[in-house]
């Protein structure tokens, strides 16, 4: 209410006469039918609480304007505190701050709070000025409410690049007239999604296992014991390791608790049998210690005897006589070790061929002891394996994979993290903006990969730039590889992405020379990497591109500038590259193995053969062949569901042909129809 000028009016406020009754409402008809009247005391109260508010807010009072509430909600929405900072100091409160430019306010705030923080504007954008590069606040961290635009005179890329932003807000470039979006990226923030290829877990048969005493080379079968619907027990030898063995399928893991029912073991761990020997992983008994590697190639002395990687040697819970353990088998030689569902390591390789069962085992037994098998489970997905161990990324490049606002590698947590169960533990970003795919190599052969499995390579634009040949560039892009592989290290090769020449975008971009000789290198870089079988990810070709219609228009969603990818492409990267990195990770290469000679009847000799879940190809040459004999046992992930037969043929010891037919029923193939007693029988069945 403004103060009263009509004349009528007191300079000094009168005081206040007895109030009467409680405080209440206006109404037209009280007690006896009389209204309520305002008195001198109400009408001054009204003018005190507005003057307050016009001096509390430093609005100077005109009786010829009636929007003084209004310049005083403004000034209180200038000072808007989210509540979620409310405990923070915001800098337009400072002495230093000026409109103009709010650095002298931003160092300030730094050197008194640790921080800086920009509050916005419930009615309109609330805007701050910075002016100039200023590598004392370089690394800066700053709170941002939505409503807040940073507008930065030009484009200072290392400052704007390593300023740690915490919020969402919108940034400008003011020299280039170009506004982009920054966001708040957390490592613990995932949107939840529906895996549409799950996990399968089914029970391995005991029925379908056998116990094994393991003597170098020799597989002498030994009975089972007493089984229940959880766990079996077997007897364990004193001289040689037992094992109880299943047969696994590619892309499968199997993974079971064993443990002494009676006795003890000095050993406990994994023996897988091979075409060409074993492998053994495992564990002295005692509670904790390094998981040991060992290779015995048939006919030969242990060749391996080294610590093998796991997820934690210090961890009860992940040592052998506590934990479950088993094998992933990635390929028909790759596997890795899991304990508790994890592996720790990168893929092992067989030395000894292709790898055919899994066997539980214990060695260096007290006699008359027995184990304990539970559990025994198969795990399978359409996805590829689970349990991968976590990675470590390093990622080198240029501007296009360099540490920025929004860049790339700080998504990867949330893209990646969680896929099949696996985890990223580490990545270090060591691009450098305006550096060439020759600078970034130099510096990784100079530092080393680090503890790094896949290497990222994000580069080859200044390249284009500098002139480089396309062949050139491909033998630089091999280099890449064989160093990388050399060390036993992924390469990863990533496309940066395409934009558009200066002619497109006001000339304020990439020389159209530039963009067409970039063209060709990164097409030259993509062929080597590819027909290398390294993971690749083409930016051009799997992203979409910026469009005219943005051009010049201040705000392209998917670029920060005239060149470089705004947040949203950059999540459009960690999303391809992280998807590209499962695609790899965790795939599974179902080539056949052969078919092992133990599965054969002592009479049947196998050749030229190879089998698959859904497969038998191969040459059995038979003596003392009688009719209808089984040929084959197959193992329990290569069996139909049902009894069926195939047609065949045989070759004559004279070299003629004839007809017979294979038959499979209770997990053997037989043959039918033979009228010989020696022949090579042609099997090629499929169902």
């Amino acid at each position: 209410m403004h103060p009263l000028r009509n004349g009528s009016q007191s300079a000094e406020r009168p005081a206040a006469k007895p109030v009467s009754g409680s405080p209440g409402w206006f109404t037209e008809s009280g007690d006896s039918n009389k209204p309520s009247y305002p008195g001198q005391d109400w009408f001054n109260q009204n003018i005190a609480e507005f003057k307050n508010a016009l001096a509390e807010t430093g609005v100077e009072f005109d009786p010829n304007r009636d929007d003084h509430l209004q310049q005083s909600f403004a000034f209180v929405n200038s000072k808007f505190v989210d509540v979620n900072k409310s405990l923070f100091i915001a800098i337009n409160t400072l002495e230093s701050y000026e409109v103009v430019d709010s650095v002298p306010a931003m160092i300030d705030s730094i050197n008194q709070n640790g921080y800086i923080y920009f509050p916005g504007n419930k009615t309109e954008t609330a805007i701050y000025n910075i002016v100039g590069d200023h590598p004392e606040l370089y690394g800066a961290t700053i709170y941002v409410d939505n409503n807040v635009m940073l507008s930065f005179n030009y484009d200072y890329y290392d400052f704007i690049g390593s300023l740690n932003i915490i919020g969402e807000c919108t940034c400008k470039i003011a020299e280039k007239n170009f506004t982009f979006k920054t966001n708040n990226i957390s490592d613990y923030h995932k949107d939840v999604s529906v895996n549409n290829s799950p996990q399968t877990i089914e029970i391995v048969k005991f029925s379908d296992c056998k116990v094994m005493n393991v003597d170098g080379d020799v597989y002498t079968e030994a009975s089972m014991g007493s089984t229940s619907p959880s766990a079996a027990l077997f007897s364990v030898s004193q001289t040689t390791p037992t094992a109880f063995f299943a047969p696994i399928d590619i892309g499968e893991s199997i993974s079971a608790h064993l443990k002494m029912q009676i006795g003890t073991t000095g050993k406990i761990g994994v023996i897988l049998r091979c075409e060409g020997g074993w492998i053994k992983l495992f564990q002295n008994s005692a509670d904790l210690g390094a998981w040991k590697y060992q290779v015995k190639p048939t006919g030969q002395a242990i060749i391996t005897n080294v610590d093998v990687n796991t997820p934690d040697n210090n961890l009860l819970s992940y040592a052998a006589k506590n934990a479950s353990f088993g094998i992933s088998l990635e390929s028909r030689i790759a596997f890795s070790l899991i304990i508790n569902g994890c592996s720790g390591g990168a893929p092992l390789i067989s030395q000894v061929g292709d790898i055919y069962e899994v066997g539980f085992f214990c060695e260096d037994n007290s006699a008359g002891a027995v184990a304990r098998i539970t559990g025994l489970c198969s795990y399978k997905s359409k996805a590829g394996i689970f349990g991968k161990a976590p990675l470590h990324l390093l990622i080198h490049g240029d501007s296009t994979g360099a540490k920025w606002l929004s860049s790339f590698d700080r998504y990867l947590k949330q893209a990646f993290d969680g896929v099949n169960g696996c985890r990223t533990l580490e990545i270090t970003n060591k691009a450098v903006a305006g550096e060439t795919f020759r600078q970034q190599l130099d510096r990784l052969k100079v530092a080393g990969p680090g503890q790094a499995y896949i290497i990222i390579m994000v580069a080859g634009t200044n390249e284009g730039q500098g002139n480089t040949p396309a062949d050139d560039f491909a033998a630089m892009v091999q280099e890449f590889i064989d160093y990388c592989t050399g060390l036993f290290r992924v390469p990863m090769l990533v496309e940066p992405w395409m934009w558009y020449p200066s002619s497109k975008i006001g000339n304020s971009g990439q020389a159209s020379s530039n963009y067409e000789k970039v063209s060709e290198l990164r097409e030259a870089g993509k062929r080597v990497a590819i027909a290398n079988g390294v993971p690749f990810v083409s930016t051009t070709h799997s992203l979409p591109a910026p469009l005219p219609a943005y051009f010049n228009s201040g705000l392209d969603p998917l670029l920060r500038d005239d060149i470089h990818q705004s947040f949203l492409t950059q999540q459009l990267y960690a999303e391809r590259i992280a998807s590209e990195i499962a695609r790899w990770w965790f795939s599974v290469d179902s080539k056949p193995r052969s078919v092992p000679q133990y599965l054969a009847e002592s009479n049947v000799v196998i050749s030229e053969s190879s089998f698959s879940g859904k497969s038998v190809v191969a040459n059995l040459s038979v003596t003392s062949f009688a009719n209808s004999q089984n040929l084959l046992e197959l193992p329990r992930w290569c069996r139909p569901d049902r009894q069926m037969s195939w047609p065949a043929v045989y070759t004559k010891p004279d070299g003629t042909y004839s007809s017979c037919r294979i038959l499979y029923q209770n997990g053997y193939l037989r043959a039918d129809g033979l009228d010989l007693t020696i022949a090579v029988i042609v099997v090629n069945i499929h169902w």
